[in-house]
């Protein structure tokens, strides 16, 4: 939930990016990546922890922490999605908690795939 404002700079800040089947994304510390159109697999260790559709995003701990990317996604058709920039992103405190919501989730299924 965030202002029409806010929607519109995002908007105009986010790149469009076609991604062929089994094509990996490379993933970066300045953009979120929200797929659009199509399905991806995230894959830690060659393992799939969590498929996502459209709507859905990834990227989020190179994002926060500036670390490097700990995940791969990989389309599992051809797919579109959005390239969005890190620092329009921060700035929003509803986003900012969603990305820290799924990067402790999806922390927790790399762990468990390790356990």
């Amino acid at each position: 939930m965030v202002s029409y404002h806010v929607q519109n700079k995002i908007v105009q800040k986010m790149t469009t990016m076609p991604i062929s089947k089994n094509q990996e994304i490379p993933e970066d510390k300045f953009n979120l990546v929200m797929l659009y159109k199509g399905g991806l697999e995230l894959l830690c260790k060659n393992k799939c922890i969590e498929e996502i559709n459209a709507g859905s995003f990834c990227g989020e701990g190179a994002i926060l922490y500036d670390s490097e990317p700990n995940l791969t996604a990989r389309a599992k058709q051809d797919s579109i999605y959005f390239q969005i920039p890190k620092e329009i992103l921060l700035d929003i405190p509803v986003v900012h908690w969603k990305l820290l919501e799924t990067y402790k989730k999806r922390q927790q299924l790399m762990s468990d795939l390790v356990s």
